[in-house]
């Protein structure tokens, strides 16, 4: 068992599996910190296995000549028969093809055997345009995959639109390589669009799947999304992203969809809001233009006027219902039918 107490800086050279690792060490006068009880526990076996402790560390882990890990620590456990790194307040990098990964957290485990690092306790990760936040993670090496879990929260930049995708949810798994995330558990997001005056989105699912390169959004199972006054439900759902201001379908909704808007009044007449309900097996929001479709069996209730048709569009706070079907064409505006 190795123990320095001598202020100096200490530089090391382990063989820590295939890796070359240098650890480089400011170190006072120390006690063992948390792991004082361990090590005396240690201690008292027959066949204890040699550790070595450090305090205020730089660990360096390289493989193939390549750089795999680096983190700084305030206190560092080294085991290098088990292959094994604890570490208190580490940050650092790690680094997979080409990819920097950054991490912090308030403490954390590297296993040589899995090849991935585990962090736990205000954990958070930047990875290119997200940034990932929870109170457990894993970064598994060589899938470049991380699972976190316990108060999951991230925040992704569309280089593209340049609006921001916020996810929150119990679990996630996210593939580092491909830039997609699954999230799982009480799921529920928004979007910030870039301009002030443009309204977000939030929605809700039993499963979200956030696409960046694609520009994205899966929504599965239970289905939530609120847009100002409009609310609508389904079992299946997508949001593309780069179709914000684009004449073609911003959101789209599948599967036994339920939609339920407040109106407000024009100023001439005042009074209460009105609400309408629809519901149709699939819905489709054009933002730019505010024109909300819906197909399959699709069904209205206005005011007193019940509506039904082949295709019913309605248009985002405003009364006016259009509507197709294999005889006619009609509108309903201010509670009057219009042929």
């Amino acid at each position: 068992m190795l123990r320095i107490r001598k202020q100096s800086v200490v530089l090391c050279l382990f063989i820590l599996g295939s890796g070359a690792v240098v650890l480089s060490s400011f170190l006072g006068d120390w006690d063992g910190g948390i792991f004082h009880r361990a090590q005396d526990f240690r201690e008292d076996l027959p066949n204890a296995v040699e550790e070595s402790y450090f305090e205020r560390a730089s660990f360096y882990l390289q493989r193939d000549d390549a750089p795999m890990l680096q983190l700084d620590a305030q206190e560092l456990m080294i085991d290098e028969v088990q292959g094994r790194l604890d570490a208190v307040s580490p940050l650092g990098v790690a680094f997979s093809e080409g990819r920097q990964t950054k991490y912090r957290a308030r403490s954390g485990t590297y296993n040589r055997e899995g090849h991935h690092i585990r962090l736990t306790g205000d954990v958070e990760i930047v990875d290119g345009n997200s940034t990932f936040a929870s109170g457990e993670a894993h970064y598994h090496f060589p899938s470049q995959t991380i699972r976190a879990q316990r108060g999951v929260t991230t925040r992704s930049f569309l280089p593209k639109t340049r609006d921001r995708v916020v996810v929150r949810s119990d679990y996630l798994v996210s593939d580092l390589r491909t830039q997609r995330t699954i999230y799982q558990g009480k799921a529920h997001g928004n979007i910030v669009r870039r301009r002030v005056y443009e309204e977000g989105i939030h929605f809700s699912s039993s499963e979200i799947t956030v696409d960046i390169p694609g520009a994205k959004v899966d929504l599965l199972g239970e289905v939530g999304m609120r847009k100002n006054t409009l609310t609508a439900t389904s079992n299946r759902g997508e949001i593309f992203l780069e179709n914000y201001n684009k004449k073609l379908k911003y959101l789209a909704l599948y599967d036994s969809v339920e939609l339920v808007e407040k109106i407000p009044p024009p100023p001439t007449r005042g009074g209460e809001a009105l609400q309408r309900l629809a519901y149709s097996e699939q819905l489709e929001f054009i933002v730019a233009e505010g024109k909300i479709f819906l197909t399959g069996d699709p069904k209205v209730i206005q005011e007193d006027n019940i509506i039904k048709g082949n295709i019913i569009t309605l248009r985002e706070s405003n009364n006016t219902v259009e509507v197709e079907d294999a005889n006619s064409n009609f509108q309903l505006r201010h509670g009057s039918v219009n042929p």
